[in-house]
């Protein structure tokens, strides 16, 4: 018999699950929800969340890649925005803690808080809140690039 869906179903969009974006300028972009507002407010009455996502992603990098060039292809390029929930497919997989995204919801959180509900309108808040997590993103990568390569140098 077929479980029916209802009030005691879970919720499958929360805090962490990795999206893909399905409409708009990202449509195809992997993302992960902050937060989530499954009831709607005053200035969107549909059900959003707010998510990070990666607009550029980090490019392979071998051994002989010289540091100048490793600087240019380990770039990331973050966007953070509000979604519809119907535009997002959700996957399976959540993030872990390796990314450090907690202290990015933090400062969301505060910000929301503050400045009230819409805090993403202020172009210039959007700004530092992208830089933010570019910055943690490429904290991230390096430790994970670092730690492969060193492993591939001990096989050569």
């Amino acid at each position: 018999m077929a479980k029916k869906s209802g009030k005691n179903s879970g919720k499958i969009m929360k805090r962490g699950r990795i999206v893909i974006l399905l409409r708009g300028r990202f449509a195809g972009r992997k993302a992960v929800i902050l937060d989530v507002n499954e009831n709607g407010n005053s200035s969107r009455n549909y059900p959003f969340a707010l998510v990070l996502g990666l607009n550029r992603c980090p490019q392979k990098v071998t051994k002989s890649t010289s540091k100048k060039l490793l600087q240019k292809k380990i770039k990331v390029r973050p966007f953070i925005k509000y979604i519809n929930l119907t535009h997002v497919m959700p996957t399976r997989h959540k993030t872990s803690t390796e990314l450090g995204i907690e202290s990015l919801i933090k400062k969301i959180e505060k910000e929301e808080e503050s400045k009230g509900q819409d805090f993403l309108a202020n172009l210039d808040t959007r700004i530092v809140f992208r830089k933010l997590a570019k910055t943690q993103l490429e904290k991230c990568y390096k430790e994970l690039n670092l730690n492969s390569s060193d492993s591939t140098k001990q096989k050569l």
